[in-house]
């Protein structure tokens, strides 16, 4: 359970920089204390299903996508992940993975 909390707060602190936002913002959006926000983005404490579902609709998010984290795995694991992933792709598939993977690093 500890480890979802930090991920879960990861996820949340991502979610909240990608829309610029800070956490006192953020706390005001939720009718929260901005020590609330800080302690969630740590992984202290995992909210109720009802803070759940407000947070999810404040990030204009299904709530599923508050629990997609898999990115967050050590490096190792993702290698192993992409690797696995790389050898089942058809050539549309890797040819398009290229041309992201290309757009990403040129920025």
């Amino acid at each position: 359970m500890e480890n979802i909390k930090k991920r879960f707060g990861l996820r949340i602190k991502e979610l909240r920089l990608a829309k610029s936002w800070t956490q006192e913002y953020l706390a005001e959006k939720l009718n929260m204390e901005t020590q609330n926000i800080s302690r969630l983005e740590k992984g202290v404490h995992l909210p109720n299903s009802e803070r759940i579902e407000q947070l999810a609709k404040i990030f204009s998010v299904d709530v599923c996508e508050l629990f997609m984290f898999e990115h967050f795995n050590e490096r190792d694991v993702l290698i192993k992940k992409i690797t696995e992933y790389l050898e089942k792709a058809s050539q549309k598939e890797l040819q398009f993975i290229y041309k992201v993977i290309t757009a990403c690093k040129e920025k």
